[in-house]
């Protein structure tokens, strides 16, 4: 049996991503983001891009931050792969090993 690592979630993801930091900042974008020309190196022109979204704007703050909480505790109880011990959220390595230094 072979695992999935990909699919057409990600792939979208992916794409919208590129068009919104790539497309819409007039920066590079998929395989026009160059290392090299001529054998010499390149600035990549990549783009980046910061939004905001208002949460109160969707459901109250309170009720948001509290399913928040409940997503992240039902994600860190899902199974885990061979050998893995233990299942992060984004930035919780580096606020540990902040923790743990400082």
């Amino acid at each position: 049996m072979s695992a999935v690592f990909s699919g057409y979630k990600g792939y979208g993801l992916s794409v919208m991503i590129d068009i919104l930091c790539g497309v819409l900042t007039g920066s590079s974008f998929l395989s026009l983001i160059e290392k090299e020309v001529n054998g010499k190196p390149t600035p990549s022109n990549l783009g980046h891009l910061f939004g905001a979204i208002d949460i109160k704007r969707f459901r109250p703050l309170k009720e948001f931050k509290q399913t928040t909480d409940r997503f992240i505790r039902i994600l860190k109880n899902s199974g885990k792969a061979k050998g893995c011990k233990r299942i992060f959220v984004a930035g919780e390595k580096e606020f540990e090993m902040f923790e743990q230094r400082f």
